[in-house]
C-alpha cells in the first residue's frame, strides 16, 4: 500500500467485518465555539476539530461532462473520450435538530442559540469537512501485511507505528478532506406522524485531497496509466491521425 500511514481514534463497539460500515463512518469539521478569554486554542485553528454526530445521511456526488472525439469516414466509432471540467462536488447531509445544537451549528456558523445566523445570505465564510472511513481490525491487519509485496510477515521493528496502533485501540482509516464547503439549500421538516426533527442541507466543495498538508502537489499518476484502454485509445488515435 503506498502513500502515508493514517490512523483514527478507536470506534465504539461495531462489527468488525471487512465490508465498510456507515457504523465506522466519522465526520469531522470545526463547529461554532468562538474563543474564550485567553490565547487562540488549537481548536480555534484546527478545522477538523469536532466529530459532528448524529447525521442520519451524508452523500457525496461527483460528475463532469465527457465528450466523444469522431471523424468522417471512419465509421460509427469513437476516436477518442475528453474529459470536460469537473463540476462542483456536491455533499447532502441530514442530521437531527438539537435545541442546543442545530446543522448549521455543527458546521461552524453562529446560529442557534449561538448567534444571528438564520438564512444562508449569513453565510461569510467558507468551511471545511474531514471524512473517515475507520478500517476494522480485520481489515487493518490485513492492509497492514499487504505493504510487504512477497507476503511475508513482517518483523516488529518494520512496522512498530501499526503494531502499536493495533494494539492500542487506533486504526487506519480512509481520510478524504473537503476544502471550502458552502451551504447551497439548508431546511428542516417537523410533521405530525414523527416527532424527532430532522435538518438537511446541501454543500458545494471547492477541492477534495487525501488529506495531505499540500493536498496532492505535484499530481500523481492515478494508477491506470498502464492500461489496455489506454493503448487502445492511442491505437484509435493514431489511426485517425493516418486517415
Amino acid at each position: 500500500m503506498e502513500g502515508k500511514i493514517i490512523f483514527s481514534v478507536p470506534v465504539a463497539a461495531s462489527p468488525q467485518t471487512y465490508s465498510a460500515s456507515s457504523q465506522r463512518t466519522k465526520v469531522y469539521t470545526r463547529r461554532y465555539g468562538g474563543r474564550g478569554a485567553g490565547a487562540i486554542s488549537f481548536s480555534d485553528l484546527n478545522p477538523y476539530s469536532t466529530l459532528v454526530g448524529a447525521i442520519s445521511n451524508f452523500a457525496v456526488s461527483q460528475s463532469r461532462d465527457v465528450t466523444p472525439v469522431r471523424g468522417i469516414g471512419l465509421g460509427d466509432k469513437i476516436v477518442e473520450l475528453v474529459p470536460g471540467f469537473m463540476a462542483p462536488v456536491t455533499i447532502e447531509v441530514s442530521r437531527t435538530m438539537f435545541y442546543v445544537s442545530t446543522l448549521q451549528e455543527a458546521f461552524g456558523y453562529s446560529a442557534g442559540l449561538s448567534g444571528f445566523v438564520r438564512s444562508l445570505a449569513h453565510h461569510q465564510y467558507a468551511f471545511d469537512i474531514r471524512n473517515e472511513i475507520v478500517f476494522s481490525v480485520p481489515a487493518a491487519l490485513t492492509s497492514v501485511l499487504t505493504d510487504f509485496p512477497d507476503l511475508r510477515m513482517p518483523s516488529p521493528s518494520e512496522i512498530p507505528a501499526d503494531l502499536e496502533a493495533l494494539a492500542t485501540g487506533s486504526f487506519r482509516c480512509l481520510v478524504t478532506c473537503y476544502v471550502g464547503c458552502f451551504f447551497t439549500a439548508y431546511g428542516y421538516t417537523a410533521t405530525s406522524d414523527q416527532t424527532i426533527i430532522a435538518e438537511t442541507g446541501s454543500l458545494s466543495v471547492t477541492d477534495v485531497n487525501d488529506g495531505s498538508p499540500l493536498g496532492s502537489i505535484p499530481m500523481p499518476v492515478d494508477g491506470n496509466q498502464f492500461s489496455s484502454a489506454a493503448l487502445i485509445s492511442g491505437a484509435l488515435f493514431s489511426t485517425a491521425l493516418a486517415g
